[in-house]
């Protein structure tokens, strides 16, 4: 019955005994836009067997994220990352 009047995405849960809660914006002029260069990305895989970038990269991506998400829960706490130390061409 609220087709039209919600388009936002929204998430609250409980944590700790307190509510967390959270707005996500996403792209609106295209539908799932933010999915685009993901998708570019599956179809060269498909398309030429090979994939765009190596695993390389997504590790040390995942491993920033990971390591920069560690250090806010810490109260912004050095973390040491010599697992990211990646010798390998990353384009």
């Amino acid at each position: 019955m609220l087709d039209g009047a919600i388009s936002g995405f929204a998430f609250a849960g409980g944590r700790a005994g307190e509510v967390d809660a959270s707005h996500f914006f996403l792209q609106s002029r295209e539908l799932f836009g933010h999915f685009t260069f993901l998708v570019r990305q599956i179809e060269s895989l498909m398309l030429t067997a090979k994939p765009p970038y190596s695993s390389a990269r997504t590790l040390l991506t995942t491993g920033v994220l990971e390591a920069a998400m560690s250090s806010r829960h810490h109260g912004h706490a050095v973390v040491e990352t010599p697992e990211l130390a990646i010798a390998a061409p990353i384009l």
